[in-house]
């Protein structure tokens, strides 16, 4: 013979440790997460210590570098989409590629289209301006 208060508690204890499980697995989930925040802190700190006690030599000579780096690329995407060589002259219809004289053909060799015309464009020197601009002639 069971005693229906005993199912109850037997139920109630089954529950509870049910959720005592998950309340577990999810507390294990939350220590890692926090672990990997720390780590991530720990990073950040030593980075910022390494900034902050780098010379504004050291600064300088690294942002020099990357401003160099970045107009390197700048200067390259004036060059032409074929030989990358010369800056390009000419921009060929209807594709729009960006050419150099020496590669200016009736079938422009990166997307095989036919070169209806083209467009002779001039680069203006800009040693010290900020406002770049081509001009087109037909």
């Amino acid at each position: 013979m069971t005693i229906t208060w005993t199912n109850d508690i037997i139920g109630g204890t089954t529950k509870k440790m049910a959720r005592n499980d998950e309340l577990d697995s999810q507390s294990i989930h939350i220590e890692d997460y926090l672990d990997s925040k720390t780590r991530s802190v720990g990073e950040l700190s030593n980075g910022c210590n390494s900034i902050c006690n780098a010379s504004p030599y050291e600064i300088t000579h690294s942002r020099v570098q990357e401003l160099t780096k970045e107009n390197m690329e700048l200067k390259s995407k004036l060059n032409c989409f074929i030989c990358r060589q010369n800056l390009f002259t000419h921009v060929l219809i209807p594709c729009g590629h960006l050419v150099c004289g020496n590669c200016v053909k009736l079938t422009c060799c990166c997307c095989s289209l036919r070169i209806d015309r083209y467009h002779t464009c001039t680069l203006p020197s800009f040693p010290h301006s900020t406002g770049h601009t081509v001009s087109f002639s037909s």
